[in-house]
C-alpha cells in the first residue's frame, strides 16, 4: 500500500504527488513543539534566577519537585553544624550520661535526623504560609523548595571547616558525684548553660550564626523574585514572602532572647 502527500505550491501550479512508503515516519513541526521543556538548572537560581523560575513556570506544577533538594540540604547542614559542635555535644552528652561515653555517630545520626525533620516541617509551613499570601499560581511549594539551594551550598562549605577548626570547650565539668534526682539537674542546668554560652561566644560559632542568617535573607530574596515571575503581581511576591518571614523573626527573636538570658544567668 503507498500513501500520497499533496503539496500544494501555488493556485497556478499542478499538485505533485510524493509517495510515503508504509512504515515511513513523519516528522512536523506539530511533534517538535509538543517535546515537553527542559527542567530548570540549579545553577541558573544563583546566577540568574529570574531565568530560573521563567523556567520553572513552563513546568506543569508538582508541589513535591525539590522536596529533595529540601532534605539533602537539611541533612548535610544537619551533619556539618555536628561537626562543627561536636565538642560541645560530646561534653553535654558526657555530663547527661553521668561520665559514660557516648559514640559520636550517635549524636550526629541524632542531630542530622532532627535537623532533617524540622527542616521539612519548616518547609510545608513556607509553603502553606506562602500559598495563603501568593496564591496558588505563586507555586509557593517549589518556589520555597528551590531556594534551600544556596543552604545546601552552604553546609558544604561548612563540612570541611567543621572538621578542621571544631573549637574545644574549657568549661570544668561539676563534681557529680553522689548527686541524683533534683540535685544531679540543678548541678547540670548552669554547666549545660555555661558550655552553650561558652560555644557561642567564639568566633566561628558567631560566623556560622550570621552566615546562617544572611543565607535566610537570600532565600526570601530568591522567593520574592520567584513570586514576582510566576505571579506577574509584585503586591502577592510581597504577601508570598512576608508572611511566613514575619513568623520566623518572631521565632528568630525569642531564640535570641532566650540565649540572652542564659548568657545572662550564667554570668551571674
Amino acid at each position: 500500500m503507498v500513501t500520497y502527500i499533496v503539496t500544494y505550491q501555488d493556485s497556478s501550479a499542478p499538485c505533485d504527488f510524493h509517495p510515503l512508503q508504509k512504515g515511513q515516519l513523519l516528522m512536523t513541526n506539530l511533534s517538535k513543539s509538543a517535546a515537553p521543556a527542559p527542567a530548570p538548572n540549579l545553577a541558573d537560581l544563583i546566577t540568574q534566577p529570574r531565568a530560573f523560575f521563567e523556567a520553572l513556570g513552563r513546568l506543569p506544577a508538582k508541589p513535591s519537585r525539590y522536596l529533595w533538594l529540601v532534605a539533602l540540604a537539611t541533612l548535610v547542614g544537619g551533619i556539618s553544624t555536628t561537626v562543627l559542635a561536636r565538642h560541645l555535644l560530646s561534653a553535654q552528652s558526657s555530663a547527661l550520661s553521668g561520665g559514660l561515653a557516648i559514640s559520636p555517630l550517635f549524636g550526629y545520626g541524632a542531630a542530622a535526623f532532627a535537623t532533617t525533620f524540622i527542616s521539612v516541617l519548616l518547609w510545608l509551613l513556607l509553603w502553606g504560609l506562602g500559598t495563603l499570601g501568593a496564591g496558588k499560581e505563586g507555586r509557593a511549594a517549589e518556589v520555597y523548595g528551590a531556594v534551600f539551594f544556596p543552604s545546601l551550598i552552604w553546609a558544604i562549605l561548612l563540612l570541611p571547616l567543621g572538621a578542621l577548626f571544631a573549637p574545644e570547650i574549657t568549661v570544668a565539668a561539676p563534681n557529680l558525684t553522689g548527686l541524683s534526682g533534683l540535685e544531679l539537674q540543678k548541678a547540670l542546668q548552669p554547666y549545660t548553660q555555661a558550655l552553650q554560652a561558652s560555644f557561642n561566644s567564639l568566633a566561628i560559632s558567631k560566623v556560622s550564626t550570621y552566615v546562617g542568617y544572611a543565607i535566610y535573607l537570600w532565600q526570601f530574596i530568591l522567593a520574592f523574585i520567584g513570586f514576582r515571575v510566576l505571579t506577574g503581581n509584585q503586591t502577592k511576591a510581597w504577601r508570598g514572602v512576608l508572611f511566613p518571614a514575619a513568623l520566623l523573626a518572631v521565632l528568630v527573636l525569642a531564640s535570641y532572647l532566650v540565649s540572652k538570658a542564659v548568657t545572662s544567668l550564667v554570668a551571674g
